[in-house]
């Protein structure tokens, strides 16, 4: 998938792929393994959330060996600084579990895809647009 794609290509793989595979576990030094495994298994978005030690390393890791195979998201971001650190780190969207503004536009600064949760459908919606790439 290589290093240039911007938020609407990825946006549209995601939806494309149709299947994203979260990664939470403790372990980390088994995370490359697995996520070969995901992708030999077919899965080719795949999201390491913030929750797995080492995470932002991690990322950069999967990114330098499997990047051009599948698209490596982080996911569980709370936060414009931890964003910005998974974004420097590689990964080709951001998933929060919180609907925050500053996570959305730290995203998109760098034309990378933010999807968030809401409570519902008009709690996504800021000055009249709805910011996020997915809810």
């Amino acid at each position: 998938f290589g290093r240039r794609m911007n938020r609407s290509i990825v946006v549209e793989q995601i939806i494309k792929n149709a299947a994203v595979a979260v990664i939470r576990m403790e372990d980390s030094k088994k995370l490359l393994r697995v996520v070969e495994a995901i992708y030999k298994g077919g899965v080719k978005v795949i999201e390491i959330t913030l929750t797995v030690p080492d995470a932002i390393n991690l990322i950069k890791t999967v990114v330098k060996e499997v990047g051009n195979e599948v698209i490596v998201g982080v996911g569980s971001v709370l936060n414009k600084e931890l964003t910005e650190q998974s974004i420097d780190a590689g990964a080709k969207y951001v998933v929060s579990p919180i609907f925050k503004t500053e996570i959305i536009d730290a995203a998109h600064k760098y034309e990378i895809p933010a999807l968030s949760t809401a409570l519902n459908y008009f709690d996504g919606f800021r000055n009249g647009r709805l910011p996020a790439n997915l809810l």
